[in-house]
């Protein structure tokens, strides 16, 4: 319930912080059917794959949505709730996180597939420098780490999201940038 106490106290923060992350569940998406449509000719099924797994981040980018409104909702409705109704908008609202969480969580299984299917295709890519498809794995299996220590039951580690932010995502995309904007560089 700390995301509720979080709208309840700032709610302009609380949605612009979670509509980004509506947004960057978008951008997964489009980065992955991009390297979709430029690995298709090369290796088809697993540009098939990666287009899926980009497609299916709209799961991600719904259950970061149904945050923003369903949370916000709740914690407007809280603030001016009696006592025995809370305990009611309480409940509710711990349903909607469930179902909120399990989009996330299938968000998580798809973009490490689609991670995991595109290194495999860029390592198999000639003109494409041979460390950047082991480095294009790191997102994809450190969203799978973290879906199975999750379907496992284990609580979420914030950590491995933090490595996958740093390194699986922000420096990755500086390298790839690195490569594409050098010259002579071909796919």
């Amino acid at each position: 319930y700390v995301e509720l106490l979080q709208a309840v106290r700032t709610p302009s923060y609380f949605r612009m912080a979670w509509m980004l992350d509506a947004i960057i569940w978008l951008l997964i998406g489009v980065c992955l059917v991009l390297w979709a449509i430029v690995l298709i000719h090369r290796t088809p099924r697993l540009a098939l794959i990666a287009a899926v797994c980009g497609l299916g981040q709209l799961f991600g980018a719904s259950a970061g949505f149904k945050r923003v409104n369903g949370t916000a909702d709740f914690a407007q409705q809280l603030s001016q709730a009696g006592e025995s109704s809370q305990q009611y908008l309480l409940r509710s609202y711990g349903d909607l996180i469930r179902i909120v969480n399990a989009e996330y969580h299938f968000a998580v299984l798809l973009l490490g597939v689609g991670y995991v299917a595109i290194a495999c295709a860029v390592w198999s890519r000639q003109g494409v420098p041979r460390w950047l498809g082991p480095w294009m794995a790191v997102p994809g299996v450190l969203a799978l780490v973290q879906f199975l220590i999750v379907a496992l039951g284990m609580p979420f580690v914030a950590a491995l999201n933090y490595i996958d932010v740093v390194v699986g995502n922000v420096a990755l995309n500086l390298a790839i940038a690195w490569v594409f904007w050098r010259p002579n560089t071909q796919m």
